[in-house]
């Protein structure tokens, strides 16, 4: 797993944030805590037929084929507080993300 990380050097224009992500309650709460300069609302309730990871419940909401807390400049306005599966990428639950090589430069 190392070596994929060396790899991954820079996200490719911050091209990972162009979907929602799933964060559990307390990771929302931080988020709301924070009190981001973006327009609400921030979050929506995930559906359990899409069957969120347990503990999962909410996701950002994505506007202008971003995540809502990406700022114009692609850096992420909630980076302090940023939910797990942000902090972890390019892993999810220690595997490589599903668009890796989609999103990752190693240039």
């Amino acid at each position: 797993m190392e070596k994929l990380l060396e790899k991954c050097t820079s996200c490719k224009s911050g091209s990972c944030c162009q979907e929602g992500v799933e964060l559990s309650r307390e990771e929302a709460r931080k988020i709301i805590a924070l009190s981001p300069k973006v327009k609400r609302p921030w979050f929506r309730l995930v559906h359990p037929k899409d069957n969120p990871a347990p503990g999962y419940n909410y996701e950002t909401l994505v506007k202008d084929g971003r995540c809502i807390f990406q700022a114009d400049d692609k850096k992420c306005l909630v980076y302090k507080v940023r939910p797990k599966n942000c902090a972890e990428f390019p892993l999810e639950d220690g595997k490589p993300a599903e668009y890796y090589e989609k999103l990752c430069s190693n240039k």
